[in-house]
C-alpha cells in the first residue's frame, strides 16, 4: 500500500466518537448478564500448554463500570469509523488498521469474560482441564470470524440498496443476523443438526483417554461460546450508539450475553439456544426459537467492489477469502 493513504470518500476524517451517545449506558433488554461484558481485556498470546485452570488462578479479571466501558468501547467500535460504503464510486472501503484494533480489543475482552464466568464455577469441571492455548485459539478464531462477518454484512447491506430512513439500524440488524445465520449453518454441518431440537450422539468417549482428544472435543464448544459472545458484545455497542440502537426493532431475538457453565458436563447458554456436552461427551442442541430479520431484505446483482485500505498506519490485512466475496 502507498503512503500517505488515499482518503477515499473522506473515510479517514470520521472521528472515533462519531457514533457514541452521551449519558449512562443502556443494557440490552432482558440481558441479566450484560455486566460480564464490562471488563478490561486479558492478553492471551502467552497462553501455552498449561490447563486453563492455572490461568484462572493467576489472572485477576478487572471489572469496570459499564458507563466507563461503553464510553471507551464506542470510540473504537463505531462502524462508521471502521468502514464506509461510498456511493460516489459504488465501493465499500474498510480501514484495515482500525479494524485490527477493533478485533484485538474484542478478542482480549472476550477472553476476560470467559475467565470471569468460568471462575464462578466451584466444580473443577471438564473445561478447567483443557489446554489454555487451545482455549485462546478458539476464542481468537470465533471472535475474528463473528466480528468480520457482522461488519462486512453491515456494509454490504448499504451497498445492496442504500438508503432507508432507519438505514444504520437495519444494516446493524442485518449484519448480526447474517453473521449468526452463516455460522449456524456451519454448526449444523459439523454436528449434523437437522431439526430445531435434536440430540446428536457421537463416539468421542472412545478417544478421550488423551489430553489432546479432550482439547479437540472442547474446541468447537468454546468457539460457539466466543461467537455468540462477540455478537452480544457488538449488540451492546450498537445499542449505545447514535443511529444504531434501533437495530433491536429489526432482529429477534436480540443477542444477549451467553453464559458458560462447567460441571460434570459443559453448557453454553445463549438464551434462545443452548449447546451441551454431557459427561459422556455427547452433544445436544436445544433451540427455543430461531433468529429472524424483520427489516427489508436487499439483493443486488451487480459485482461487489470492496477495498481494504488504512488511515493512520501502514498495514495490509484481509479476512479469509470466503468472507471477502460472498455476493
Amino acid at each position: 500500500m502507498d503512503w500517505p493513504p488515499v482518503d477515499h470518500c473522506d473515510r479517514c476524517k470520521r472521528p472515533e466518537a462519531s457514533c457514541a451517545d452521551a449519558g449512562a449506558p443502556r443494557p440490552l433488554p432482558e440481558d441479566e448478564n450484560y455486566k460480564d461484558l464490562c471488563v478490561d481485556g486479558v492478553d492471551i498470546d502467552d497462553w501455552g500448554d498449561e490447563p486453563i485452570e492455572e490461568i484462572i488462578k493467576r489472572t485477576k479479571v478487572k471489572r469496570v463500570e459499564c458507563d466507563e466501558y461503553i464510553k471507551s468501547a464506542t470510540t473504537w467500535s463505531c462502524i462508521e469509523y471502521l468502514a464506509v460504503y461510498c456511493p460516489q464510486d459504488n465501493t465499500i472501503y474498510y480501514n484495515a488498521d482500525r479494524i485490527r484494533r477493533f478485533l484485538e480489543e474484542i478478542i482480549e475482552q472476550n477472553a476476560a469474560t470467559f475467565l470471569l464466568q468460568l471462575s464462578r464455577s466451584q466444580h473443577p469441571g471438564v473445561l478447567r482441564a483443557v489446554t489454555a492455548g487451545v482455549i485462546g485459539v478458539a476464542i481468537k478464531n470465533a471472535t475474528v470470524k463473528a466480528a468480520l462477518r457482522a461488519l462486512l454484512s453491515h456494509e454490504r447491506y448499504h451497498w445492496a440498496g442504500c438508503c432507508a430512513t432507519d438505514e444504520e439500524a437495519m444494516a446493524s440488524a442485518w449484519g448480526l443476523y447474517a453473521a449468526y445465520t452463516e455460522e449456524f449453518q456451519e454448526l449444523r454441518k459439523i454436528y449434523a443438526f437437522s431439526k430445531p431440537h435434536l440430540q446428536v450422539y457421537d463416539h468421542f468417549h472412545f478417544h478421550l483417554h488423551t489430553k489432546h482428544a479432550l482439547d479437540l472435543v472442547i474446541f468447537p464448544l468454546v468457539e460457539a461460546y466466543a461467537y455468540f459472545l462477540t455478537l452480544a458484545r457488538i449488540s451492546f455497542f450498537d445499542y449505545n450508539m447514535s443511529g444504531y440502537s434501533g437495530f433491536v426493532n429489526y432482529i429477534s431475538p436480540i443477542f444477549k450475553t451467553p453464559t458458560i457453565i462447567d460441571g460434570h458436563g459443559v453448557e453454553v447458554n445463549a438464551g434462545f439456544l443452548a449447546i451441551r456436552l454431557d459427561p459422556f461427551f455427547s452433544f445436544e442442541l436445544e433451540m427455543k426459537s430461531d433468529v429472524s430479520f424483520k427489516g427489508v431484505v436487499r439483493k443486488r446483482a451487480s459485482p461487489l467492489r470492496e477495498v481494504w485500505a488504512y488511515c493512520e498506519s501502514v498495514i495490509d490485512i484481509l479476512p479469509n477469502s470466503s468472507l471477502v466475496v460472498k455476493e
